[in-house]
């Protein structure tokens, strides 16, 4: 008779299979299990059971399958549970187990399946599980696990996906590990692994993935590593790599995303990753890059994303870039990029977010960049960008922020770009603009930072302003204005910041304010 509703107990020797998982069970693990010595397969994951798991289990010898996630166990894992030699798949994972890792497991030879992620597993990792000769799948991540990572593991021939990112281990990338033929998905991130990347990893042939962001690694990239052509998704961000971008990788023709950014790497963008032809995002900011954008990255049609920025690269835009159709963001800022804003750009349609700030970019703003019109961020200020406001920009509908200011543009503002009813952010202060203040712009709804100041605007203050319900911040100060201050402005209640001092404003302060 077994009892399936409340505290667990079954003692039933001809059971063989138990599926039981999200089902508000509550109580222990049944050390009385342990008599059902046919059971081959446990699903009991999403419940609420406690308790510890019972080494007595270990005489369950024919168990296949258990699955015993999502619960609240505690205590350790059994040593005992190493007599388990027929246990091909094991989920304990989110969980509150405590204790080290058994090295009795080793004896565990059919396991494929490990999952003991997001416990309070602690110790090392035991050399003694590379004997588990069909592990496929470990995972470990998301705990307190210490030490170093075994050499020996490079026997595990079969193991194509390995977690053990977000823990506490130290010490280097083992080169045996290139052994590990198979691996497909390695994650390691989040640990505090120090010494260098392993050229011998090259034989990792399958690998797809692997991650090793936010350890301690140094040196160089290994040109070796070219010969990886299964590489998808690579990142290597925030180590303290150095030395340059290895012109090699060019050959890692399926790379979809690499990420390097924050680290020291320097030289220059290798002309030959134009070849690169899947790859989608590439982040290579917060280093130390010099030399100029290669007019060969025009080839990289499937790129999607590319951050540069806050290096010292220097030279021009590259008008072949135009070519990048799939690129929606771009962000060149904090560099020492000169020459002007290609006109050709304007065919970068699918363009949403481009980030050309902190430059020494000079010439005029293109009318012909008004084609961008899924463009939503653009932020240009800090450059030494002359001329006028296009006219066309009014077209740019979709526009959410535009920064121009810290630049030299002159002439008056484009009542058109009343059109721009979603900007939000608009910040042209510090140029030579003059003329007058477009009633026009009384369209823009949405906006909510207007920056103007330090300018020669002249002329007075619009009523028809009073439509920017939004606006809570406006800062005109250090221009020419004259006139009074609109006793229709009160109704503008979102205006929390006024900036109007050094102008000719004059007259009395209107009573109507008081409401604002």
């Amino acid at each position: 008779l077994c009892k399936w509703y409340g505290p667990l107990s079954c003692n039933g020797t001809d059971v063989s299979s138990i599926t039981l998982a999200n089902n508000s069970l509550a109580g222990t693990v049944p050390v009385t299990w342990a008599n059902m010595t046919g059971l081959q397969y446990l699903d009991l994951n999403a419940n609420r059971i406690n308790g510890t798991l019972p080494p007595e289990w270990g005489t369950l010898t024919g168990l296949q399958y258990v699955d015993l996630s999502s619960n609240n166990i505690n205590g350790t894992l059994p040593a005992t549970w190493g007599t388990l030699t027929a246990l091909s798949y094991l989920d304990l994972n989110r969980n509150k187990i405590n204790g080290t890792l058994p090295s009795t497991w080793a004896s565990m030879t059919a396991m494929q399946e490990l999952y003991l992620q997001r416990n309070n597993i602690t110790g090392t990792l035991p050399p003694e599980w590379a004997n588990m000769a069909n592990l496929q799948r470990l995972y470990l991540h998301v705990g307190t696990i210490n030490g170093t990572l075994p050499s020996q593991w490079g026997r595990l021939k079969e193991l194509r996906r390995l977690y053990l990112s977000t823990n506490n281990i130290n010490g280097t990338l083992p080169s045996e590990w290139s052994n590990m033929t198979a691996m497909q998905q390695l994650y390691l991130d989040a640990n505090s692994i120090d010494g260098t990347l392993p050229p011998e990893w090259a034989n990792m042939t399958a690998l797809s993935y692997l991650d090793l962001n936010r350890n301690k690694i140094n040196g160089t990239l290994p040109s070796t590593w070219a010969s990886m052509t299964a590489m998808q998704e690579l990142y290597l961000q925030r180590n303290n790599i150095t030395g340059t971008l290895p012109p090699e990788w060019a050959n890692m023709a399926n790379l979809q995303r690499l990420y390097l950014h924050v680290g020291t790497i320097n030289g220059t963008l290798p002309s030959q990753w134009g070849r690169l032809k899947e790859l989608r995002r590439l982040y290579l900011s917060s280093n130390n890059i010099n030399g100029t954008l290669p007019s060969e990255w025009g080839n990289m049609t499937a790129l999607q994303l590319l951050d540069l920025n806050a290096n010292s690269i220097n030279g021009t835009l590259p008008p072949e870039w135009v070519n990048m159709t799939a690129l929606y963001y771009l962000d060149l800022n904090t560099n020492n990029i000169h020459g002007v804003l290609p006109t050709t750009w304007a065919s970068m349609t699918a363009m949403q977010e481009l980030y050309l700030h902190y430059n020494s970019i000079a010439g005029t703003l293109p009318p012909e960049w008004a084609n961008m019109r899924g463009l939503l961020y653009l932020l240009l200020q800090d450059n030494n960008i002359t001329g006028t406001l296009p006219t066309e920009w009014g077209n740019m509908t979709g526009l959410l922020y535009l920064y121009l200011h810290e630049n030299s543009i002159n002439g008056a503002l484009p009542p058109a770009w009343g059109n721009m009813t979603a900007l939000q952010q608009l910040y042209l202060n510090a140029n030579t603009i003059n003329g007058t203040l477009p009633p026009a712009w009384a369209n823009m709804a949405a906006m909510q930072q207007l920056y103007l100041d330090a300018n020669s605007i002249n002329g007075s203050l619009p009523p028809e302003w009073v439509n920017m319900t939004a606006l809570y911040y406006l800062d005109l100060n250090r221009n020419n204005i004259h006139g009074t201050l609109p006793a229709m402005w009160a109704s503008m209640t979102a205006l929390k910041h006024v900036f109007f001092h050094h102008n000719n404003i004059a007259g009395t302060l209107p009573p109507e304010w008081a409401n604002m």
